[in-house]
């Protein structure tokens, strides 16, 4: 098991990371999420080994993190690193050497990887020739070619066209299944929730929520979504005191909070307003919402 416990980092006495704990299992993904500047990018960084944390811990399977250590992450920056004048075999062979593998064996890994992504054609080509999104799997595979336990991605979507993004969502839940440690930042909700065992939600370096996706979702029962279209407007003033109303291509969804009892007083209302129901379903909440109503206050700033 991976172990972050009570991790804290200060520039100039200011608290960029506030005892930030977690753990993550063997074939568990973690998502981390938060607005620009909570932080994220630094606690990726202390646990691989990059950055030393001011206060708390990293382990590994009980043992603090060393040098030693080191060779079981796989870690991909925010800020891309490869060289724009080396040629892509040359850069994963590279790569890999510094995580121990030798130059015969890694070559040997990296046109198996080009070969999976039916890439090898690019293997003599100079990686600052290469697409944004072609950098970026090689960027992908300087951090897996070693085969390392944990791996590490800060924003691992960004550049990435939807299929390339489809890509890489298959290659971690490849990983995953592989037993491998997962972590990863991304301001894409929809695929932290979706690939998620765990999310932990970060505002200005603390931990603002911290569980599964259907925990931090969790919705208090006798919510309803009624999605309708057509009809006069009559029933709009009992939509007023209900709750929300959001109109979407003429089809327009209402959520509110009642009883089972009155549901179908509701139902009577619009059915009276000659308006068409759509569907109607218990209404859960998505990770983009959650993220919104802990991180507003921010964003607003």
């Amino acid at each position: 098991m991976l172990k972050a416990h009570l991790l804290s980092k200060f520039y100039k006495d200011k608290a960029v990371l506030k005892e930030v704990s977690f753990t993550v299992s063997n074939g568990e993904v973690l998502g981390i999420v938060g607005p620009n500047g909570a932080g994220k990018s630094t606690l990726l960084r202390i646990v691989s080994g990059i950055l030393d944390a001011d206060e708390g811990e990293v382990q590994i399977d009980g043992k603090p993190l060393s040098i030693a250590s080191s060779n079981s992450w796989g870690y991909l920056p925010e800020e891309r690193g490869l060289y724009p004048q080396m040629r892509v075999l040359d850069q994963l062979i590279h790569f890999a050497g510094l995580k121990g593998v030798s130059t015969t064996e890694a070559k040997s890994k990296a046109m198996h990887l080009l070969q999976q992504l039916k890439m090898e054609q690019y293997s003599a080509s100079k990686a600052g020739d290469l697409s944004k999104g072609n950098q970026q799997r090689i960027q992908f595979l300087t951090a897996i070619i070693h085969d390392p336990a944990i791996i590490i991605l800060d924003e691992p979507f960004s550049g990435l066209d939807p299929i390339q993004t489809d890509w890489l969502k298959e290659q971690i839940q490849w990983f995953r299944k592989k037993g491998k440690k997962i972590i990863y930042s991304s301001h894409q909700m929809e695929s932290v929730e979706a690939l998620c065992d765990r999310i932990l939600i970060m505002r200005e370096g603390s931990i603002k929520a911290y569980g599964t996706p259907a925990e931090l979702c969790k919705q208090p029962a006798g919510i309803w979504q009624v999605s309708l279209r057509g009809g006069d407007t009559s029933w709009q003033s009992m939509v007023e005191v209900l709750h929300t109303k959001v109109t979407d291509n003429g089809q327009t969804k209402i959520r509110f909070s009642l009883g089972n009892t009155a549901l179908p007083a509701v139902i009577a209302a619009i059915d009276k307003a000659g308006a068409v129901l759509e569907s109607i379903k218990r209404y859960k909440r998505s990770l983009h919402e959650v993220f919104v109503q802990l991180t507003k206050d921010v964003h607003e700033e």
